[in-house]
């Protein structure tokens, strides 16, 4: 099925906000997007027509298991549109995140051929590796993705976390896990934690 770039964009973010909250909302969407809550209302009803998105009575947005193939297509080519750029252009993480997103539509007979060019990107996952929340105490491992929500991705610039940091899990409570970042102790809620994909190392 062939999709609007836009209409990817929104299958994508509801994506992340589900893994985040278990359903996305019209406001939060807007927040996301950076749009009018009339402009995601509009939207929805189109994607609510496709058969790619359902409303509960409660008004919460969720995706269909047609919605959730098309969104995990749109993340998996983002991931290897930036491996490629890191990997291959020598593009720091910050930047190749920023310009996947403009590159990430690009069509499936493409993202074939990259593949099939570029061995160390073929993996890429939307749903690769352990959660964080996940690794046991006393476990170091590597960021290998993350949500791409914006608010998850301040928190984790602000503790200079991107793809390829080194963690070392200390310890873990029923709110917060104990980690060590750079020789520097960070509590990481819960809820942040499994959003964040890592590979455990030992």
């Amino acid at each position: 099925m062939y999709l609007e770039n836009s209409l990817e964009d929104y299958l994508a973010e509801i994506y992340r906000l589900e893994e985040a909250y278990g359903y996305a909302r019209v406001g939060r969407l807007a927040k996301e997007l950076g749009v009018s809550p009339a402009t995601v209302s509009k939207m929805i009803r189109k994607l609510e027509k496709m058969g790619l998105v359902k409303k509960t009575v409660e008004k919460k947005i969720k995706l269909t298991e047609k919605g959730k193939e098309a969104a995990r297509k749109l993340i998996d080519k983002h991931l290897v549109v930036e491996e490629v750029l890191m990997e291959v252009l020598g593009i720091d993480y910050a930047d190749a995140h920023a310009i996947a997103h403009y590159l990430e539509h690009i069509p499936d007979s493409l993202l074939e051929k990259i593949k099939a060019k570029v061995p160390e990107a073929s993996h890429r996952s939307a749903i690769e590796g352990t959660k964080l929340s996940d690794v046991g105490e006393n476990s170091a491992c590597r960021v290998v993705a993350f949500n791409d929500l914006k608010s998850l991705f301040r928190f984790l610039s602000k503790h200079g976390i991107s793809k390829g940091s080194r963690l070392f899990v200390k310890s873990k409570t029923a709110y917060y896990l104990e980690v060590f970042h750079e020789n520097k102790s960070l509590r990481i809620p819960l809820d942040i934690a499994r959003l964040i994909r890592v590979e455990v190392i030992r």
